[in-house]
């Protein structure tokens, strides 16, 4: 699902929202069972994740804006589009929804 934030509207729509909500489902279980260095570490971000979901399914386009556009999912180091996982299969499912996202 790819929105567009530059606008100053987002398009829910259902197919839209269906798609996010998919992509991110998909996310939070590829997250549960990644390891870095041998330790699941990822499963803290699966409560971001359901802020996200939260803000999508009550088409709250602002609330969205500010949990996406941050640090925390596309920022610097250490946010969440460039986490390590060791699991090979794990970081290609991982790298294809969230790119769907």
């Amino acid at each position: 699902m790819k929105f567009s934030f530059f606008n100053s509207d987002l398009d829910f729509g259902d197919a839209k929202v269906e798609c996010a909500l998919s992509a991110l489902n998909s996310v939070k279980d590829v997250l549960k069972h990644c390891t870095y260095d041998g330790v699941y570490n990822y499963k803290y971000r699966i409560p971001y994740l359901k802020e996200i979901e939260a803000a999508i399914k009550v088409k709250n386009s602002d609330l969205l804006k500010k949990l996406v556009i941050n640090s925390e999912l596309i920022g610097g180091s250490g946010a969440l589009w460039e986490i390590h996982i060791n699991e090979e299969n794990y970081k290609k499912e991982f790298d294809k929804y969230f790119f769907d996202f």
